[in-house]
């Protein structure tokens, strides 16, 4: 493993059914973050997939075109070294992707599916006119609804 100040490369393992690591560059702005057991954001065909830095690097195969590390997700690694040792074995003792292995072993909060924010723009709330809801009448729907199985119970017995 290389010094993660000066390494180049990250290997990253993915929550897929693929045993090999990829090597991804690592931008100057997330070299010394982008380490060993860090969760990385990085693009994998026409995805972007959440992925676990495994191994740090100076070099990489000519043979392939390198595409760059987007983000790190955590201010620290989330997998020790001792965890990685374990996930690494279960790995390849049960014949699975390292980057399977990992996921089996974080935390269920510690989901890597991708999520959207989505903000309404200035623009947006011009357009959207209309359509405009009160939340508080929103509120007031969503309790009656959730309330209608009860109600139903009631007026079943009138």
């Amino acid at each position: 493993m290389s010094d993660s100040v000066t390494a180049k490369y990250a290997n990253v393992a993915f929550n897929l059914p693929i045993k090999e690591l990829f090597t991804y560059s690592i931008p100057d702005e997330l070299n010394g973050i982008a380490i060993p057991g860090a969760r990385v954001l990085a693009p994998f065909g026409t995805r972007r997939l959440t992925g676990y830095v495994v191994e740090l690097k100076n070099t990489a195969s000519p043979e392939f075109k390198i595409k760059s590390l987007q983000d790190v997700l955590d201010s620290k690694p989330v997998i020790s070294e001792n965890l990685m040792r374990l996930t690494k074995w279960i790995a390849d003792y049960y014949k699975s992707s390292w980057g399977e292995a990992i996921k089996a072993a974080l935390p269920a909060g510690l989901e890597d599916e991708g999520s959207q924010i989505l903000f309404i723009t200035e623009e947006g709330k011009i357009v959207q006119g209309p359509l405009a809801f009160d939340i508080k009448e929103f509120q007031r729907s969503y309790i009656i609804f959730k309330k209608l199985p009860e109600i139903y119970r009631v007026l079943k017995k009138i």
